[in-house]
């Protein structure tokens, strides 16, 4: 009973070893959905709600100068303005918020004006700075328009100024308003990152495919008796080459020339022509018995060459997802009583094995 625990054990580790080797393999899936995903969510969040209406605001900036009059009594100037008394004049005096409420578009009220425009005066008394935010280019500019025709009416009308000098005005521009895009990429991100795993796992794992002899051994409960290369890696690990050769010699010298050897291969009768090429290489010095390469039942070969033998060897090409028509082509051939000997695993990526069997 032990024994048959530490056997499992033994097959999941070279089952799980292998699938981390593949899932390494292509684990830039990862990166790509997360960026595939990142780059959606970004796109949708922008345009499904920040394009909404209302979702966006504009900003336009207004600079101005004030010229104060001399103070004949005090000898100074009339500098006693700061930001606070110009946010309260500029919507109290009757000359700048008659100019202002002349100007605003039709669904625009004073106290929208009021709530959207900023008045702050930067490095001095003199240079004040009007910011508007508004819902669109046109409140924006029709707020700035007031208050520039109300500033220089009402420096008109007081003594404490000489003018209020108009220097420059940015044009509308659009500004996002609680943009979140950030956070909807960054989410897009984590999501991919688990979709690109997850999609990765569950193609490997359920895939059908075998890339290695202990899996093909586990898939058919037969042995692997031989391992060929494929065109990609084809350099095997040394020991699976001698192996090869050494279970192929001995099968092939038990009774040589007595009886066909059958080549079957699910993948088709190619594949199995292949793996016979390929055993005529490695054993091109030995007598060999007759090679019968077919595909399945379906092809037109099989009945022939499955009349004609009584063993054969099951060509198992690896990382091709035919694994439920091998495990038939198993049943059928052990129901025509031909014994499968083993399996011959053909394709198989030479630099993958050499990183499995480290």
């Amino acid at each position: 009973m032990k024994r048959e625990t530490d056997t499992e054990q033994n097959r999941n580790a070279s089952s799980g070893r292998s699938l981390y080797l593949r899932m390494l393999r292509r684990l830039w899936i990862v990166p790509l959905s997360a960026l595939a995903l990142a780059v959606l969510f970004g796109l949708v969040y922008h345009c499904a709600l920040l394009l909404q209406p209302g979702r966006k605001l504009y900003r336009q900036t207004a600079k101005y100068y004030i010229h104060f009059a001399f103070n004949d009594k005090t000898q100074k100037a009339y500098d006693y303005y700061n930001a606070a008394t110009w946010e309260d004049i500029v919507f109290s005096d009757p000359l700048i918020r008659d100019a202002v409420a002349a100007r605003l578009p039709a669904g625009m009220t004073m106290d929208e004006a009021r709530a959207d425009t900023q008045i702050t005066l930067i490095s001095d008394i003199r240079l004040m700075t009007a910011e508007v935010n508004a819902k669109s280019e046109e409140e924006c500019a029709a707020v700035i328009d007031g208050l520039t025709d109300g500033l220089q009416t009402f420096a008109g009308a007081r003594e404490e100024f000489d003018s209020i000098e108009f220097l420059s005005a940015s044009e509308p521009e659009p500004v996002l308003y609680h943009d979140r895009t950030r956070n909807a990429v960054l989410l897009g991100a984590f999501l991919g990152l688990l979709f690109g795993f997850c999609l990765l796992w569950m193609e490997e794992s359920g895939s059908g495919r075998v890339y290695v002899p202990e899996e093909a051994e586990d898939l058919l409960g037969l042995p692997v008796l031989g391992v060929f290369a494929g065109e990609r890696g084809t350099e095997l690990p040394a020991f699976l080459a001698a192996q090869t050769k050494i279970n192929l010699k001995k099968l092939t010298g038990e009774a040589p020339g007595e009886q066909p050897l059958l080549l079957v291969s699910a993948s088709g009768r190619e594949t199995a022509e292949g793996a016979a090429k390929r055993m005529k290489e490695l054993l091109s010095g030995d007598v060999l018995p007759e090679l019968l390469p077919s595909g399945d039942p379906a092809d037109p070969s099989f009945a022939e060459a499955a009349a004609r033998a009584k063993e054969a060897l099951i060509v198992l090409p690896a990382g091709t997802e035919n694994a439920a028509r091998t495990l038939a082509l198993v049943r059928q051939l052990r129901k025509m009583d031909i014994a499968p000997a083993g399996v011959l695993f053909v394709n198989a990526d030479g630099k993958f094995l050499r990183y499995y069997y480290r």
